[in-house]
């Protein structure tokens, strides 16, 4: 196990694991050590050498009882992404719920937000809604979760094309100013 896992020692690294996980895996491994065979199939995090949490799923393989191995096999296999794409659809699905049981308009867009958001990384996303005004179209903050309260407060209400926001003029179109 510690020669897989980055090390030398026959017992799991403390190090490895996420501070949260550290019971939950032992108690996994101790698990394997009373069974032998294989077990079930986990998922676990573990810390990468750069201290990032990678999802992981293994399986232990208790073969203690085998002369010729004497020990227990771990295979593990980096399932991140399937993880991050597993949550991604369920994310999804939840959209679709709340527009099929039609939710107010902006519960579902912060969900959209929240959404983008998450896939892409270090954005933040604004749904900007137009409604017309009199004289004129005027901006409203249809969904904003992780702007500023100032944010959302000094968009709403700014005419369409407001030279101040580029959102503002793209709505508008850049030769329209109100």
């Amino acid at each position: 196990f510690g020669r897989e896992m980055g090390g030398a020692s026959r017992r799991p690294r403390r190090e490895l694991w996420i501070p949260d996980e550290g019971g939950r895996a032992g108690t996994i491994l101790l698990s394997i050590l009373r069974e032998p065979g294989e077990s079930p199939r986990v998922r676990v995090r573990v810390l990468s050498a750069t201290g990032e949490a990678i999802q992981y799923e293994a399986r232990g393989n208790n073969l203690l009882h085998e002369p010729s191995i004497g020990g227990v096999v771990i295979t593990a296999r980096d399932v991140s992404d399937t993880v991050e794409a597993e949550r991604s659809q369920a994310e999804l699905a939840r959209v679709l719920e709340l527009i099929a049981s039609e939710a107010p308009v902006r519960e579902v867009l912060e969900l959209i937000v929240t959404w983008v958001e998450r896939e892409l990384t270090d954005t933040r996303c604004t749904v900007l809604l137009t409604e017309a005004g009199v004289p004129h179209r005027v901006l409203r903050d249809g969904a904003s979760p992780s702007m500023p309260d100032v944010y959302r407060a000094g968009v709403d209400g700014w005419s369409v094309g407001n030279r101040a926001s580029p959102c503002a003029v793209a709505i508008g179109g850049s030769s329209q100013v109100l």
